[in-house]
């Protein structure tokens, strides 16, 4: 399980809003100028970050307040799946799409159009798939420790 040390930014009913932490060596590593997630903290500032977390002991919930550390994990196959489905999909339907129509002797134009119908398919895909387990806690981020 991948877990990561966070600050509690707000409680609700359910669940907390946490803010990973962060890290000290972003500014001194050598990707700096093309890591993604340096690309973002830069753009969106220190909200990027914030991760809703579902808690089902509530007297955990009831135990916190703003501002605590707390650590969160999340399960490695699911950040594999998810990996693999977010990355794979459009690229795969691309390829795919544009394959299909090569290999039947489309024109150039047609091949390009039909890449990005592929690619387009893949977004959808993945927007479906996302909307479809957004709620579930099988691919929630947990509460590890207070």
């Amino acid at each position: 399980m991948l877990s990561e040390v966070a600050r509690v930014a707000a409680i609700d009913g359910n669940g907390l809003w946490v803010e990973a932490r962060n890290k000290s060596q972003c500014g001194s590593c050598t990707a700096n100028k093309t890591c993604g997630h340096s690309l973002l903290a830069k753009a969106h500032g220190t909200r990027s970050n914030r991760v809703y977390v579902l808690v089902s002991d509530m007297r955990r919930l009831q135990d916190l307040a703003v501002g605590d550390s707390v650590r969160i994990g999340i399960a490695d196959s699911m950040i594999l799946r998810i990996s693999l489905l977010f990355y794979l999909s459009p690229l795969a339907g691309l390829m795919l799409f544009a394959g299909f129509a090569q290999f039947l002797g489309a024109s150039e134009a047609v091949i390009a159009f039909s890449g990005m119908a592929g690619l387009a398919l893949g977004f959808y895909l993945i927007r479906h798939y996302q909307s479809r387990y957004l709620n579930n806690p099988d691919y929630q981020a947990v509460l590890l420790d207070v």
